[in-house]
């Protein structure tokens, strides 16, 4: 199965043609890998951040991740003109590349310690697996943006 870590906060800070994943305080996911000993592959989707336009970070930012907070979207996304919630067509489509996986040890109480560890190894993978794809979908260019 697959978990999407940064969930309605990635959501909200969602950017047009921005490379963004909202990891840093996402830690939670971590700690149950490790509770279990998981696999935990990295993935991403290129192309994504080109469907929809969202609201700016200025425009009602903390109001936005509040909502977030009490599990409800912050953002409000548009695409076509007379079709908002239809995505905008991108040149290359949308593409989801998943990394190498990494096998997490088992450890049942994981201290704060180990899941900070292992986090860290998460956000270098997923920021390899960008770097080393980007090229493909002509974002020689981009960087990804980890919130």
């Amino acid at each position: 199965f697959g978990l999407l870590p940064g969930g309605f906060h990635e959501a909200a800070r969602f950017k047009y043609g921005k490379d963004r994943a909202v990891v840093s305080n996402k830690k939670g996911f971590i700690k149950y890998a490790l509770q279990f000993g998981y696999n935990v592959v990295p993935a991403y989707s290129f192309g994504e951040c080109y469907t929809y336009w969202n609201l700016p970070d200025r425009i009602l930012l903390r109001a936005r991740m509040w909502l977030c907070d009490h599990n409800l979207p912050g953002m409000l996304v548009f695409g076509w003109p007379f079709f908002p919630l239809l995505p905008l067509q991108t040149p290359w489509g949308i593409h989801t590349i998943h990394g190498k996986g990494r096998q997490f040890p088992k450890i049942d109480e994981p201290t704060p310690e180990e899941v900070d560890e292992y986090h860290k190894l998460f956000v270098q993978d997923l920021s390899d697996l960008f770097d080393r794809h980007k090229h493909r979908f002509s974002l020689s260019q981009s960087e990804l943006e980890v919130l």
